[in-house]
Order: structure tokens, then sequence, then C-alpha cells
């Protein structure tokens, strides 16, 4: 496949769904033509990483472990520091090997009341104040629980080591209020996906399908318009899910249909 240069480049997050060792799916990404990765927090993340650099991609971001999430906001130190500890270890390998951001999520699950936020904040703090002397942003995502989200960017509001990841997907399904409207001047990290918004009388996670761009329910002329008008970024990232859906298909096949779709709102971008 030929590729063709814009200014923006192309970045694919790199899941934990393979069946086969992501060290091997990375020979792929690099031949559909992506110009950068972005692995997620597993045991084996630094051999990802070391040949992905091998291979000449940048290492885009690092998706941090977030299964302890919700203890960070709680009061119980047996409950937070878990989640704290995940987070500065991933901050530590950005720091050696200049990974510019790590994304994480705030908050996990739908049934929840939203209530006290201090010693979340509390919490957050000393990660953001760990992620400042390494270095290294912190990206907060839109996923479950944007009073959270509101609350950190709220708090954090002039600090410079914080941004925004903004995901297409979870917005679509999870989120009913335009966040690139509200958080898009302090963007460093997308994660771009679709899906058929929620398809049942609650939102659930079953829903966060990471389909690839126009397969789904995302308006991708509005969210391109959006994204215009949003801070500018050097590479558009895309998380996809192979998964059931996409099974037909061989990994060659898969990556270089999902770096077509990135192309095709890339284009849309730099008109």
């Amino acid at each position: 496949m030929q590729k063709v240069t814009f200014k923006m480049k192309i970045g694919i997050s790199l899941l934990k769904e393979y069946d086969r060792p992501i060290v091997e799916v990375l020979d792929i990404v690099k031949e559909a033509g992506f110009d950068a990765v972005s692995p997620q927090w597993t045991p084996d993340v630094c051999e990802v990483i070391e040949r992905a650099k091998e291979l000449g991609l940048t290492v885009q971001s690092l998706h941090g472990p977030y299964a302890s999430c919700v203890g960070m906001w709680r009061r119980d130190k047996h409950k937070s520091d878990p989640g704290k500890e995940e987070l500065i270890e991933a901050l530590s390998v950005c720091r050696k090997y200049n990974i510019p951001t790590m994304v994480t999520h705030i908050w996990l699950g739908f049934d929840y009341t939203f209530g006290e936020t201090k010693y979340g904040l509390e919490n957050y703090k000393e990660v953001v104040d760990t992620a400042r002397e390494y270095g290294v942003k912190i990206a907060f995502e839109n996923t479950e629980g944007d009073e959270y989200l509101d609350a950190l960017f709220e708090f954090f509001k002039d600090d410079d080591t914080v941004g925004f990841c903004w995901d297409s997907g979870h917005e679509n399904c999870y989120n009913r209020k335009d966040l690139l409207a509200l958080y898009g001047d302090r963007l460093i990290m997308t994660h771009l996906n679709d899906n058929m918004s929620m398809t049942g009388d609650r939102i659930f996670w079953t829903d966060d399908l990471h389909m690839l761009p126009f397969d789904g329910t995302v308006d991708w002329d509005n969210a391109v318009s959006r994204l215009k008008k949003a801070k500018q970024q050097d590479i558009i990232n895309f998380e996809l899910k192979f998964g059931e859906r996409y099974s037909h298909m061989s990994y060659e096949e898969y990556f270089c249909e999902a770096y077509r779709r990135g192309h095709k709102i890339v284009s849309l971008l730099t008109i």
C-alpha cells in the first residue's frame, strides 16, 4: 500500500486483544504505514516500546493502568495507594523511554453517585507532581464519570502538565456533552474510534466497540469540525479493536484498512 504524506502523522493504540505477541503486530502496523504507536500498560510493555523504536515508530503515549482508578477517589489509603503506585510506575517507564504523554482513565463503572472529590484530587496531585518532575504530560481521558473529569480539569486548570485525551467513541456512547468544546484547548491525545452509540435503555460498557471510523454512528463531519477548533495535533491517534466484527480479515488487511480510514480523517482535517 502506497503511503500518502500529510502534515499530520497517523498513530494507532496497541491493545491487549491480539492472539499473537504485540511485538509481532508492530511489524504489521509499520508495514501498513502508521507513523506512531501508543501501547497499553502490560508486563512486557518495555519490550514493545523497544521494538517500536527499532522499527522507527514514534511512541506517542503510554496508556496507563486504570483497574484501580475508582480507588483513587477514596480516603482509605488501602484503596487509593494501589492506583497511585501503578500510575507512578507507568510514569517511570515514560521517563525511561522519553515518552511524552501518559493517558489515564479517571473512573470505571456506571452505577455511582458523584460525591466528595477532595481525596481524589489530592491523590491525583501526587501523580501530576511526579509527572512534572519526570517531564511527562498526563492526559485525562473522557470515560464514564465525566463529573470527575470536570473536577480534575477545574482543579488543574492552570497546570500545563495536565491535558485532555478525547475518545470519540466514549463520547458517542457514554457522554452527553461536547467535551471538545470544553477541553479542546487542552487536547494532547486522541483516541478516535466508532460505535453504535447507546443501544439499550441504559449506558453500558458493551457499547464501547472501538470500531473503525465510518462503521458506526459517530458524525465524523461534526467530529472533524470540532477537532479543527481544538488544539492542533502533530499525530492523530486511533484506538481500535480488531475483535469479532473484523475477524474475517487478516491482521494485514485490517491494519491497512485502519490506515486508509485514518488517512481519510486526516485529509479532512488538513483541508
